[in-house]
Parts: C-alpha cells; structure tokens; sequence
C-alpha cells in the first residue's frame, strides 16, 4: 500500500468508538483512523471532508441510523467501502444494508482484535488503489509523529532511521487547511485535491499527514533551508486560490524549526493557538505564525455596568457603540481566549434581557429570540460574525424600547 488506509468510524456510543479506535495498532497494520461520527448525518459530514476509504458503523443511531447513512452513502460515494456493526437481533437491518452496498459485517458480541483486522483487510483489498502490505516500516510513520505529537521522545536505534530516511531535510514547517467552508460548503478543492495539489507545486517538499485530533487536516513539511522562502510563497499562492468566497482564514502554518523531535512542542505551544487566532483575522486566507502584529495588553476592561446603564436610560445607540469599541480591541489584542469572549457576550445578552424585565419592558419576540443569538454566538466561526449578532440583538432591543413607549429614568 503506498499509503495508510484511511478508516471512518460512526456510532452513538462514545465507549464502542474509543474501544475501536484503541483495539489494535492502526498505523502499523496500514489503516489509520481519520474521524468519528456519533450518527449517520455527522458521518456523511465527516465522509465530505475526509475523504475516507473505509467507513464502520453502527446500525442503530439517533438522527440518522445505519441503514439510511449507508444507502446515503453509498449513493454518492459509491467508491467508500463499508464495514457494519450489528447485533444479533439487527439482522434484517444489516441484510439491507448488504443490499445497498456495505462491504461486510462484524457481530457486535464477537468483535475483537483478530476479527476486526481480518474484515478490514478483506475490505482494503477491495480497494484498487490500496495494496495491501501489513506490517511495512512506512506505515509506521503516522505512529511515529503521534507519538511526537504526545510529547514521547523516539528511540534512536528503531525509530529515528525511519524519520531520516523519510525527512531528509533540515527544515519543517507544520501546515494546517482547510478543504471545506463553513457549514460545509465546498471549496474549489477538497482535502485529496488538496494533498495532491501540494504535492505535484511542492515536488522538492516532503510532505506527510499528521494524525493529529481535529476536524482540520494537518500536513508535515520537510524541505531544503535554501527552499523554505520559496514554498512558503507556493503555499500562499495556494491557499489565496482555495480560499475565493470565503469570509474566514482557513489555513495556518507555523514557524520553520529545524529537527522532527520540535514538532511536538510546535504543534502543541504555538499551531493550536495560531488556529485559534483564525477568528480574529477573516479577510487573511492564510495565517503564518511570526507574521501576525505584535500583540498588546489588554487595552482596557469592559465596564459592565456602564453598558448596562446605557441600556436602563434608553441610551441603546450609545451601549452599541461601546459595544463595538471593545470589540476592535479584542481584534487588536487578538489573545483573548475564544471560549472566554463568547461566554462574556453570551452573558451580556442574558443580562440585557434581564434589564429590560427589571424595567418592566416586555417583549416576547425578544424573550423568544435571545436563545437563537446565544446560539449564533456560540457557533460564530470569528469575531466579526459575532459582532453582526451582537448588532442585531442591540437593533431588537432598540425596536423593542422604542415600540413600548419607554421613558428614560
């Protein structure tokens, strides 16, 4: 196999998917696994960014069972092999699901490690573009950056020849994309062509997948020093290709370091963070660490208070524009945990209505609604998004005071 096979899991039981994913080592028998699903609608999500080759799962799950993500699936995806998990009483359930297309079966009460691997390998050979060779030293490699990843040092007898046969240069960066907009909408490229497009413009770059947790794709980069200016510029040029339409920064990529044992420490003290600053810089289709603007300390506090004083006096215009003054210092800062700020705006929503209660302003429509802005704030994908809900619920407030014939105090 020139690659690992790439294994899908889906099923509602947080337990079967971890005792899945923990059954064998994935790496070193040629699969590795990309992603879990709790039911069939995430999985078909899952399925449309990763690409995978293989796809377990249960038949009974909440939201979409077995049977209709496998007859989905398989529908529009017709090249995904399918491996179904059942019991005894679900037979009927896995016949149909054999019908349309599901490569094999495991019984839930026989699964283990043996069993598991023989129907993988079974599947995989029913893949063309997979050979399948279990226990090659290549397959180790995902093992191997994994275990970077988790802060362990590798053995220099066994290990680390694989690393300097694979990286034979003295410089990485760590390269973050993103193969599907927001909501999943698809971009001009999806993660394969992506992979493929990286590799034919980088044909001097070795590049390998980090199994890394997350929804978003991780690339390992190794190149020749003297190049490192020169793909960095290619992967820009990439990156502004992929990103047309888009209103948020897909892509990161850290500093340059010059060993694989740095990758770790890289992707855990700097990548991560450098992901999270994609909220505050949407108009940027690429964010590389070292280039962002120096960060300031906090500029001031936000007074509470004062905000909600603007809104007891019917002074909503002015609690906006306060509003909105601290929001450009969050932008500037650019530190601010993410969590943090959409907790804190969550609660000055909560508040707000609060007030007007107090004031003995009533209004259902609002009462109503703030449940949909707590919720678009905590999905809001960056800093500007969250803002435009803040600025519409400050525009319902607004209509509400002024429709109730509020008097300033």
């Amino acid at each position: 196999m020139n690659r690992l096979c790439k294994v899908l899991i889906v099923d509602d039981e947080f337990l079967v998917r971890q005792g899945i994913k923990h059954h064998m080592n994935w790496e070193a028998e040629g699969f590795i696994i990309v992603g879990e699903a709790s039911n069939g609608e995430e999985g078909l999500q899952q399925v449309n960014l990763l690409k995978p080759d293989i796809v377990i799962t249960d038949i009974v799950m909440p939201v979409m069972d077995g049977e209709t993500f496998v007859r989905t699936l398989k529908a529009s995806n017709p090249q995904i092999e399918v491996i179904v998990l059942s019991s005894f009483s679900e037979f009927e359930y896995v016949r149909s699901t054999l019908q349309h297309g599901a490569a094999d079966y495991i019984l839930k009460p026989k699964l283990d490690t043996n069993e598991l691997l023989q129907v993988l390998q079974r599947t995989a050979g029913k893949i063309p573009e997979l050979q399948f060779e279990p226990s090659h030293d290549g397959w180790r490699l995902g093992q191997l950056m994994e275990k970077m990843l988790s802060g362990f040092t590798l053995d220099e007898d066994s290990e680390m020849p694989i690393i300097r046969d694979t990286f034979p240069y003295e410089s990485f960066r760590l390269l973050v994309y993103k193969p599907v907009g927001a909501g999943g909408n698809p971009l001009k490229m999806d993660q394969e062509q992506i992979e493929s497009k990286l590799r034919s413009d980088l044909p001097e770059v070795e590049c390998a997948m980090v199994p890394a947790e997350g929804t978003l794709p991780v690339m390992l980069l190794n190149v020749d020093p003297a190049r490192d200016e020169w793909m960095l510029e290619r992967i820009r040029q990439l990156a502004s290709e992929n990103a047309a339409g888009e209103d948020s920064p897909g892509w990161v990529l850290s500093e340059s370091f010059t060993s694989f044992e740095q990758m770790g420490v890289v992707y855990r003290e700097r990548l991560i963070k450098l992901i999270e600053y994609r909220f505050y810089y949407k108009d940027r289709p690429i964010l590389v660490y070292g280039e962002l603007p120096p960060m300031h300390p906090a500029g001031y506090q936000f007074n509470v208070n004062m905000f909600l004083q603007h809104v007891k006096r019917n002074r909503v215009e002015a609690a906006r524009e306060y509003l909105q003054d601290h929001a450009k210092t969050l932008g500037r800062d650019y530190i601010a945990d993410v969590f943090e700020i959409k907790s804190f705006l969550g609660n000055l929503i909560f508040n707000v209505t609060i007030t007007l209660a107090d004031m003995d302003v009533q209004s259902a429509g609002l009462e109503e609604s703030k449940y949909t802005y707590f919720k678009n704030v905590d999905g809001a994908s960056s800093l500007d998004e969250v803002m435009t809900v803040l600025d519409q619920f400050m525009t319902e407030v607004q209509e509400c005071t002024v429709g109730c014939g509020w008097k300033t105090k």
